[in-house]
Formats: C-alpha cells, structure tokens, sequence
C-alpha cells in the first residue's frame, strides 16, 4: 500500500513538473513570436538586420507609428521620399557603396509621416509584420515611383 502511494505521489510530482515545463516553454514561444523551427530560423537571420527588426519582431513598432519614432531607435541606412511616402531600409551590413544593391534588409514605408508598412526579406524568406496600406494608397505609389523612374531614365539619356 505504501509503495502504491509513492509511486502516485512521484506520478503526480512528474505530472507537475512536466505541465510546468511545457507552460515556460509556452510563455517563451509567446514572448519570443516563436513556434517553429521556421520562425527560429527567420528570427536568428532577422535580428542581424538592426535594432529595427527586432522591435518590429516584437510588436513594438505598429502600424500608425510616427516614422520619427523609429528613425529614433536606429539611423536608416537609405532613405526615399516621394510625393507624401517615405521609406526607409536598413541593411545587415550598413551602408550601401553607391550603385550597389543588397539582398537583405529591412524596410519600412511610412504616409504622411505615419507607418504603413513594414517588412523583411532576403533571398531565402521574406517577412511582412504588417501592411495596412490602401489600394490607393498602392496606386499613388506605385504611379509616384513609375514616374521617378522614368525621369531618371530620361535624365541619364
């Protein structure tokens, strides 16, 4: 009889230590935005990227933000303005030689001062924390930096 006790009392001890294992490493997911190994994988790349996308992994910046804001928490290694959108890029490797490109980065687009979207990618993944731009919104950009190309195009004639 008392070794029957003991055996339930050490099932019940491992039953409690094993629920209050598995609820840290939920807590830790949660916290972390991590549930995978994909999300592992893509949060160890991002995070090279800047102190930007590390706040934007962890909800911190949101959409509506003051671009200010986030130019305060770390300097942006390329900026464009055109008409009422700014967007700004930082790269893993800083700043850019001139006419080169890079394959990774992190970018966020702002309208009248105020975050629309933001995102990651590389070569292997991208990443959209969010996008609340309108289709307008889409049209005037897109319409803004057709015309900025072709006026360089022109211009380089």
């Amino acid at each position: 009889m008392r070794g029957a006790m003991l055996r339930t009392r050490q099932r019940r001890v491992a039953v409690l230590l094993g629920s209050l294992c598995l609820a840290a490493l939920l807590a830790a997911c949660s916290h972390w935005r991590i549930w995978g190994y994909g999300d592992l994988s893509l949060y160890l790349h991002v995070r090279s990227h800047s102190p930007v996308a590390h706040t934007l992994w962890h909800g911190e910046i949101r959409p509506g933000d003051p671009i200010d804001r986030v130019i305060a928490v770390s300097r942006p290694n390329s900026t464009h303005a055109l008409g009422p959108f700014l967007s700004i890029d930082y790269y893993p490797t800083g700043d850019l030689p001139p006419g080169s490109i890079s394959l990774e980065g992190t970018s966020l687009t702002a309208k009248d001062g105020r975050l629309i979207s933001a995102g990651s990618y590389g070569c292997t993944f991208q990443r959209s924390y969010f996008d609340v731009a309108t289709a307008d919104d889409n049209a005037l950009y897109g319409h803004l930096l057709q015309e900025r190309i072709k006026a360089k195009s022109e211009a380089a004639r």
